[in-house]
């Protein structure tokens, strides 16, 4: 019995690594390209209105959008989603902030030229 129940134990450990990538890539896939279409339009319309420029939201979006969701996924494929993958299945949890944290101001940089960059 106890034979048994050996194997069980050191035959789950790979399942619980593979759970665990899966789930890990699940949330970045999530965050990176289903998510990113609410996060751009968020971050244009508070831009705009903390910039006050309450009247121009519309027209912006409108203008710019797609070129910041596309610049967003641009940014996801040559590094942030890599990164973040390796970030969240390998750091300990404490470091997961710092590195997440590191990564999105590339990600806001990224997106505020693009959004900025329309507008001249």
């Amino acid at each position: 019995k106890s034979g048994g129940g050996d194997n069980k134990a050191t035959s789950s450990a790979p399942s619980r690594r593979m759970g665990r990538a899966r789930a890990v890539a699940i949330h970045i896939l999530l965050d990176n390209f289903v998510l990113v279409y609410l996060y751009v339009a968020l971050m244009m319309a508070v831009t705009s209105l903390l910039e006050g420029r309450i009247l121009t939201i519309i027209p912006e979006m409108k203008e710019g959008y797609f070129t910041a969701v596309r610049a967003s996924i641009k940014v996801s494929l040559l590094g942030y989603a890599p990164v973040q993958f390796m970030s969240f299945y390998s750091l300990p949890r404490n470091l997961r902030v710092l590195a997440v944290n590191v990564m999105d101001v590339v990600w806001v940089a990224v997106m505020s030229f693009v959004t900025h960059g329309n507008r001249h």
